[in-house]
């Protein structure tokens, strides 16, 4: 009791509570970067795949024929370009490939998510992420004291950061699956018109690697930052060691979040996406 009531005075309680919430969110991370769509939630991927993806292929398919037509009429009213055989075997093997991938674009996509999972878990990472503070000595309590609650809101804002990055990948994927028949249709309706088909599918390649990017980020920053030599404290100084372990967990997370938050950037520059 009086423990708890020495922590509490000196807001070192914050450390506990700030490595719980801190815990609790990357186990909750961990748990779902090797997922696909498919099993992350059953329900939301049979209302995309039952649902939603029936409805856009049956529009797709008005798309896939009117932009055929926009392409076919744009080509052969090009005064400066005669319109060749060869434009429009051009032309109709696009429309052929946009047919193909919006019929058989659940399976492929869904085989890209079991590639980008099997990736992520090849990937590895790091299974500990725990931010403890070690015993409360004299630096942990004086730290507690002035810095307790910016501790606290720390592990709060840079757990939630890669809580929602990890998460909102999921629903962007959700969102792009059913999106697809809307877009492919696009690749058909030749210079500039295709440009829409090419954008979603660099897009859709960005936001379903990401989860890859993510892994190496947590696994490289979390050992980087372990393997940061801060220094050992001899004699008094040693008392204040805790006060070292909290400035180096802030800066662990601060890290993490800041990566995993610019993941998805760091694809499209890096890949051209």
């Amino acid at each position: 009791m009086s423990e708890a009531l020495l922590l509490f005075l000196t807001n070192a309680v914050f450390f506990s509570l700030g490595d719980s919430v801190w815990g609790w969110m990357m186990g909750m991370v961990m748990g779902v970067l090797g997922l696909t769509p498919e099993t992350f939630s059953g329900g939301a991927w049979g209302y995309v795949s039952g649902t939603l993806y029936p409805v856009t292929l049956s529009v797709g398919v008005l798309f896939l024929n009117i932009t055929f037509l926009v392409g076919f009429f744009r080509q052969s009213s090009n005064i400066k370009q005669n319109f060749t055989l060869e434009i429009l075997m051009e032309l109709a093997i696009k429309a052929l490939l946009a047919n193909v991938l919006m019929q058989g674009g659940l399976g492929i996509m869904q085989g890209l998510f079991r590639a980008a999972a099997g990736l992520a878990d090849a990937a590895g990472g790091v299974k500990d992420f725990s931010a403890a503070v070690g015993d409360i000595d004299a630096g942990t309590t004086l730290f507690g004291c002035l810095f307790g609650i910016i501790y606290f809101m720390v592990c709060l804002v840079c757990g939630g950061m890669i809580f929602l990055s990890v998460y909102g990948r999921f629903l962007q994927l959700y969102v792009l699956t059913a999106c697809a028949p809307l877009a492919l249709p696009f690749l058909a309706g030749g210079q500039g018109v295709e440009r829409t088909a090419a954008s979603f599918i660099r897009a859709f390649l960005g936001k379903c690697f990401e989860v890859v990017v993510i892994v190496i980020f947590l696994g490289v920053g979390t050992r980087l930052c372990r393997g940061i030599d801060w220094g050992d404290m001899d004699g008094v100084a040693g008392w204040f060691d805790g006060a070292g372990k909290c400035m180096q967990n802030m800066v662990t997370m601060v890290l993490m979040a800041a990566s995993v938050k610019g993941a998805d950037s760091f694809m499209r520059r890096v890949f051209g996406l």
